[in-house]
Order: structure tokens, then C-alpha cells, then sequence
């Protein structure tokens, strides 16, 4: 396992909810738009998938991936509990 590009991935996701969580603070209206968040959300789950798969390769590995194959691993979501279901963006769960 590659803890230290874990790690990497992990500290950057904290940055990233570290700013979320300020301007949902910080946000005259009380609100962020729907697509603001949605942005923000998908860039961290990609830190969470890239976290995750990155556990699975060697150094070499890591550091030989093209563009493309980066962008698969960072959109592909891995099923770490069965209980974990994919729903559309604009679904409501009830």
C-alpha cells in the first residue's frame, strides 16, 4: 500500500472540505448554489476514489499513469460497503 500518496491524497481532500466548510460559512445568503456544491462534492469524492486505488498500486505505478488512466481511477467509485448506493444527482432519498 502507497501511504504516502494516501496521505497526499487525504490532506488534500481535508484542505478542500476545509474551504467548503468556510464559504458554506461564509456566504451572505445562506446558501451556495446547487452546482457549486455538486462541484465541490465530485472534486472530493475524486480524492477518495484516487485515495482508494492508489492503495492498490506500487510507486512505479502511481507514477506511470497517463492522463486518462488517472481520470478512470479518479471517477471510478470503489464499493467499500454493500450497504453504499449509486442514486442520480437530483434524487431525493427518502
Amino acid at each position: 500500500m502507497n501511504n504516502l500518496e494516501i496521505i497526499s491524497q487525504l490532506e488534500e481532500l481535508k484542505d478542500h472540505i476545509e474551504t467548503l466548510t468556510s464559504q458554506l460559512v461564509d456566504v451572505t445568503s445562506g446558501e451556495v448554489s446547487r452546482t457549486s456544491l455538486k462541484i465541490y462534492l465530485s472534486h472530493l469524492m475524486e480524492h477518495i476514489n484516487v485515495a482508494w486505488h492508489y492503495s492498490k498500486l506500487s510507486d512505479e505505478e502511481i507514477h506511470n499513469l497517463d492522463q486518462e488512466a488517472y481520470e478512470r481511477i479518479s471517477s471510478s467509485i470503489p464499493k467499500l460497503s454493500p450497504y453504499f448506493k449509486l442514486v442520480e444527482p437530483n434524487d431525493k432519498v427518502t
